[in-house]
């Protein structure tokens, strides 16, 4: 009988809704790790010891400059990645930028290709493909957008 090492455990992800002052959401497109070449919002690996909003800010000012602060916790995805074998909980946060005029800065030059604004229906358009407009969307995005059945609720919940 053979056995089966145990599999890892989970990770949690913090991803980041940054929203301007016109109503856009701040995007990236993944480069250097799983889902690369697929879009994202700012984020990444919650750390011992701090708390999910912390993180969303941290993250926030290390891969684009931008100040924010967060304001709550909207939701959280379930994202298996199968083929890479990765398994996130993925929490979405809300935060506010500190400075509306601020511009986002292209950091990690390793790890995404610059970031853009979007609009919500942008986003949204990818509800059902997984693909907004040509991009696709990186899995816990996807998986988020089935968590909204119109584009004013997903709105809604980020306000």
């Amino acid at each position: 009988m053979t056995t089966q090492a145990p599999k890892p455990r989970p990770s949690v992800g913090v991803s980041v809704a940054v929203v301007n002052p016109k109503g856009q959401v701040l995007f990236s497109k993944r480069k250097g790790s799983h889902g690369a070449g697929t879009w994202q919002f700012p984020g990444g690996h919650l750390e011992h010891g701090k708390t999910p909003l912390e993180c969303a800010e941290d993250e926030v000012q290390e891969e684009t400059g931008l100040l924010v602060t967060g304001v709550k916790i909207v939701t959280l995805t379930n994202d298996i990645f199968e083929a890479e074998g990765k398994h996130y909980v993925t929490l979405f946060a809300k935060c506010t930028m500190n400075d509306p005029d601020a511009i986002p800065e292209h950091k990690e030059k390793d790890k995404c290709e610059g970031w853009e604004w979007w609009s919500w229906e942008k986003f949204f358009s990818g509800k059902e493909t997984g693909v907004a407009e040509s991009n696709e969307l990186f899995l816990p995005l996807k998986n988020l957008l089935k968590e909204f059945s119109s584009v004013d609720e997903l709105k809604a919940a980020f306000h």
